[in-house]
């Protein structure tokens, strides 16, 4: 994997938003072009927004980028493209936020190939569990 990598791309968020609209939000020098810049920082900011929810539970990068990843990529980075983000974007973005955390504490699990929780023992792992001695067996509760 490149030192850099981005969950959605340019093509991604044409796909969803459209060609017109992202040049509306992009364009800053006003040519009448999307500023690639601005769109690649848009969803490498995502990126990084979202490996820092994701980092303590998933391997990074999450391969492959699945529909869910892919949303919330576009939906992040579309917000940070608005100088002054629509209600309906804005909706997005946060509602984004609220499921990577569910991601984040283990309430929504993410499947894919390549993607390890991170929690997850790799297969040779040893787990030792230790702890006081059993106050109650069947034993010391017979006659109960």
């Amino acid at each position: 994997m490149p030192d850099t990598y981005a969950y959605c791309t340019s093509d991604d968020l044409t796909t969803r938003y459209g060609a017109l609209a992202l040049l509306e939000v992009s364009d800053r020098d006003g040519d009448g072009v999307a500023d690639a810049g601005v769109v690649a920082a848009a969803c490498a900011d995502a990126t990084e927004l979202m490996d820092g929810y994701l980092g303590e539970r998933y391997s990074l990068p999450l391969t492959p980028v699945t529909g869910i990843v892919l949303g919330w990529a576009c939906a992040i980075a579309w917000f940070r493209l608005y100088l002054s983000p629509p209600e309906e974007v804005r909706q997005a973005y946060l509602d984004a936020l609220d499921q990577l955390e569910r991601a984040r504490t283990g309430k929504l699990v993410l499947q894919a190939n390549g993607v390890q929780d991170a929690a997850t023992p790799v297969e040779g792992d040893v787990v030792a569990v230790s702890g006081a001695p059993r106050e109650f067996s069947h034993r010391s509760l017979r006659g109960f």
